[in-house]
């Protein structure tokens, strides 16, 4: 898989997942979350990795969650202000569905099998990232 938000390195039994945001000081958005998950993932599989160090790009960790609608993303042309603002959905189904798909995405570093660690440098929101 190809990386947009995050960079993802092995170097013998470690792997290295930095959030790749520095300009918006790594705010974790939809896209992240989804590529950290996969990156998550992919070191737990890998038998050559016995350690997970996780740590963000720039001078901070991270900000937190990137609260800019979709990240930064316009709205599609003539689209309903409050359609825009909350993802195109108006069904309470709909964000519920997001929320526990957030909850899925976040867990990952929960559920791995690997030890992880968080190297901070910086600044770091209080509740940018959960870890044990």
């Amino acid at each position: 898989m190809d990386y947009q938000d995050i960079i993802y390195e092995r170097d013998g039994g470690k792997a290295r997942v930095i959030l790749n945001r520095p300009e918006k000081m790594n705010a974790l958005t939809r896209n992240l979350q989804i590529e950290l998950n996969h990156a998550l993932w992919e070191a737990d599989n890998d038998t050559t990795v016995h350690c997970v160090i996780l740590k963000g790009a720039g001078r901070t960790f991270s900000a937190g969650y990137d609260l800019t609608s979709a990240g930064g993303a316009r709205p599609p042309e003539g689209a309903d202000q409050y359609a825009a603002a909350y993802r195109g959905r108006v069904k309470i189904d709909d964000d519920i569905w997001r929320l526990e798909e957030g909850q899925r995405l976040r867990m990952a570093i929960f559920d791995m099998h690997k030890p992880e660690s968080l190297l901070r440098i910086g600044r770091t929101a209080s509740h940018s990232m959960m870890y044990r």
